[in-house]
């Protein structure tokens, strides 16, 4: 019975268990668990608004657009004085930084009865005053009342001549939220006598506007701090505000057509966006210029703008300086016999990048990109897009690249090629026209290389597609239709050879 019973007992327990096992292969094991989630998230843009008001009076506010009652309660003469002050508001949720200026649109020259000129703008005498208002000591609205009443305490900051342009030359840190009074004095000082006395026929005016420009302030932080915005661009809108800009380091933004009348120095990296604004420096040699020793990117950032060009173009490169200069779009033009887009001089690091740029140059002897004055072995051209047609077309140097551009030579006075390869160099995807002359030459040993391009010689007897000079050089041209032919034009010189090769034939040698 003993042995019956343990069997029985061990056979129980047997089937217990394999009935828990069964029961365990059908569910799974659990372990200890925790979680966390976020709550509803919501990213919130920043926005930039700055509300500007002015008063004659210290009292009585308006907004400053379109007004046209400034300065305008007298005759101005010797010790005459008018106060403006305007209420600046940071309306938006980010820091800004504002700059002022007086952007003369016109002014008419006045004549003394001696017939001297009178220029109101070199007499006439701005000072300002920044303060914060609704502060807790009451100290902006001190000095606004005080500036009113014709107070000598009031400690104006700043003092330029009207024609100077920028009243307000530093940036001023405006946080979101605040308010500041800016106070702007204009007088003829009392010492000016006849040369200010018009002879009551030609009168002396001015006809101006005042802007205030706001750009963002490092203020506001992310996760690796407060500089991301440290680049943003300033607002421009004459060539005072643009010249004052530059000459700070301050990237640009156009908000106005401006016409310049000085070449501007660039001496750090900037960017100047034109904004769809034309610029005129058809007046200068050049409309911005990169001084000896100075190491600087400009970039130049357009659309569909109009920029009227003089003999060195837009960027005038001096020896001994070091500049990359990048232009993306735009139209550039210009009519000034010699001219050039860009004129790259000495023997500094150059790099020329132009990306959709159109150029055009109606001018005798013009050129698109003269780089014949450049001595050096730094320079470089990239060329992406675009179109550019001049009397001369490219003289381009060792290490150049065009691709994707339409280079026209209109040849009326001389047989130079539309595109001159100095140096070793590859064309891409190009239509090259020359109206009379060559369409493309190679000098010095060079190799040119052109893939998948249109080529079309002029109309004179002599003009060639694929010119080598007698310097000598090779012409490789790859899977490109061309019209003309083929070859140099003279004797070559001394150990030099003239080679062409089309689709991987050598079709023309000689030397």
């Amino acid at each position: 019975m003993t042995n019956k019973s343990t069997k029985r007992a061990l056979l129980a327990s047997v089937m217990a268990m394999l009935l828990c096992f069964s029961m365990l292969l059908s569910t799974t094991f659990a372990w200890f668990t925790d979680s966390a989630a976020s709550g509803s998230n919501v990213i919130t843009a920043g926005n930039l608004d700055i509300v500007v008001e002015y008063t004659l009076d210290g009292e009585n506010w308006n907004a400053l657009d379109g007004a046209t009652d400034l300065f305008q309660k007298g005759l101005w003469e010797p010790g005459h004085t008018e106060v403006v002050a305007l209420r600046i508001t940071n309306n938006g949720s980010l820091a800004l930084k504002y700059a002022a200026n007086m952007n003369i649109a016109s002014e008419t020259i006045g004549k003394t009865k001696d017939g001297a000129d009178i220029v109101l703008s070199d007499i006439l005498t701005v000072s300002t005053l920044v303060q914060q208002a609704n502060d807790d000591m009451g100290v902006g609205d001190i000095a606004l009342m005080l500036a009113f009443n014709g107070e000598s305490s009031v400690a104006y900051e700043n003092t330029a001549t009207f024609k100077a342009g920028n009243i307000l030359r530093s940036d001023v840190e405006l946080a979101p939220g605040v308010e500041h009074y800016l106070i702007i004095k204009v007088d003829m000082d009392e010492a000016v006598a006849n040369e200010a006395n018009h002879n009551g026929t030609d009168i002396p005016t001015i006809n101006f506007g005042i802007n205030v420009l706001a750009t963002q302030f490092t203020y506001e932080n992310d996760s690796f701090g407060n500089q991301y915005d440290a680049d943003a661009e300033y607002p421009v809108v004459d060539a005072a505000g643009l010249s004052d800009a530059l000459a700070e380091g301050k990237s640009v933004k156009f908000e106005a057509d401006i016409s310049l009348t000085e070449t501007i120095a660039v001496a750090d990296n900037v960017t100047i966006d034109l904004n769809g604004f034309d610029m005129d420096a058809s007046a200068l040699d050049s409309a911005f210029f990169v001084a000896s020793g100075s190491d600087v990117t400009v970039k130049i950032e357009g659309t569909d703008e109009e920029v009227k060009l003089g003999k060195n173009g837009l960027v005038d490169v001096a020896a001994g300086a070091n500049a990359t200069i990048e232009i993306n779009g735009g139209s550039f033009i210009s009519d000034d016999a010699g001219s050039t887009l860009i004129k790259p001089d000495g023997d500094g690091e150059i790099k020329i990048v132009l990306n959709d740029v159109n150029y055009t140059s109606t001018a005798a002897n013009g050129y698109v990109l003269d780089c014949s004055y450049y001595d050096g072995s730094n320079l470089s051209v990239e060329i992406n897009g675009g179109t550019f047609e001049a009397t001369t077309g490219l003289l381009l140097p060792e290490g150049s690249s065009v691709k994707d551009a339409t280079i026209t030579a209109k040849n009326t006075k001389n047989m130079q090629p539309a595109v001159y390869a100095m140096g070793d160099m590859t064309i891409e995807n190009c239509i090259i026209k020359a109206e009379k002359s060559h369409a493309v030459a190679v000098a010095g040993g060079a190799t040119l290389t052109i893939n998948n391009c249109e080529v079309y010689a002029g109309s004179d007897a002599n003009a060639l597609a694929f010119q080598v000079f007698s310097s000598g050089g090779t012409i490789n041209v790859n899977n490109t239709t061309y019209n003309g032919s083929y070859g140099t034009t003279g004797k070559m010189n001394s150990g030099r050879v003239a080679i062409i090769n089309i689709d991987g034939i050598e079709v023309y040698r000689k030397g």
